[in-house]
């Protein structure tokens, strides 16, 4: 359950909407449309590796900075990820200069995050050219949603 709730901002970045069929549907591709071409930082129309990662790892950042100060504390990570001590050490693998709080370069600089948003690229990039376009993004969410309650 956990590691589901830590994909959940990646889909947040990509593709909030992109159910089949339902009344929003226009709104909701137009709301993905927005956030990927923010995404797009070079603006050739595909996402990188590198733009995907920056921006879904921001995405989640937000998620997990629940009062918006900039930062992560102990007490936001321990309200997603749990406050057991193998969370608790995970923690302190993000927070490297031990500030008692993870800041959004550490929070997207870590090895960590970065293996985990390379497999969720991997996913996303159907074609596998290392290029993720709108349509490829829009067509992983929609298999996504076949499998939701």
């Amino acid at each position: 359950m956990k590691r589901f709730l830590f994909l959940l901002p990646a889909a947040a970045l990509l593709l909030p909407a992109c159910a089949t069929k339902t009344p929003g549907r226009a709104a909701e591709t137009a709301d993905l449309a927005s956030k990927f071409k923010d995404a797009d930082r070079n603006g050739d129309g595909v996402l990188s590796l590198e733009e995907f990662t920056n921006a879904t790892a921001a995405a989640r950042f937000r998620n997990y900075d629940t009062n918006k100060d900039g930062f992560i504390d102990k007490a936001e990570w321990a309200a997603i990820r749990g406050g057991d001590a193998a969370m608790q050490a995970r923690f302190g693998e993000y927070d490297r200069d031990k500030d008692g709080r993870i800041s959004l370069a550490e929070f997207v600089a870590s090895p960590r995050q970065r293996a985990n948003l390379r497999e969720v690229y991997a996913k996303v990039d159907s074609r596998r050219d290392g290029r993720v376009t709108f349509a490829e993004a829009q067509r992983y969410m929609d298999q996504r949603d076949q499998f939701r309650p």
